[in-house]
C-alpha cells in the first residue's frame, strides 16, 4: 500500500522538534574534498552518522550538513538528521576544524 500525504494545506510546514540533549559527541574520519569542504563522521550520544559536512548558509554562517543523496527529481534527501541546538552545532564544527588543523 502506498502512503499518501493527507495534508491539504500546501503552505503547512512541519513543526521543528526541540533540539536533542547532546551528552557527548566525537568527531572522526575528518577529510576534505577538492573544493575544500570538510567532511566528518560524527558520533552523538553513541550514534555515528557518516559523511556529515560543514557548509555555509547564504549569510556565510557555518552549519552542520547531514548526509544526503540527490533524487531523480533533482532534490536532495537526507539519510539521517537530528535537531541540534546552535551551540551544539558550533561545538561540533569547531571540533571538526580542530581535527583538520591537527591532522
Amino acid at each position: 500500500m502506498k502512503a499518501r500525504n493527507t495534508n491539504t494545506n500546501p503552505n503547512a510546514q512541519a513543526k521543528r522538534p526541540d533540539p536533542i540533549v547532546v551528552s557527548s559527541f566525537k568527531v572522526s574520519g575528518v577529510r576534505t574534498i577538492s573544493n575544500g569542504t570538510p567532511f566528518a563522521d560524527v558520533t552523538i550520544n553513541g550514534v555515528t552518522v557518516y559523511g556529515c559536512s560543514v557548509k555555509a548558509n547564504k549569510d556565510g554562517d557555518a552549519f552542520l550538513a547531514w548526509p544526503s543523496t540527490k533524487g531523480h527529481d533533482g532534490k536532495y534527501y537526507k539519510h539521517a538528521w537530528a535537531p541540534l541546538s546552535q551551540e551544539d552545532q558550533d561545538n561540533i564544527i569547531t571540533e571538526i576544524y580542530k581535527v583538520m588543523d591537527n591532522g
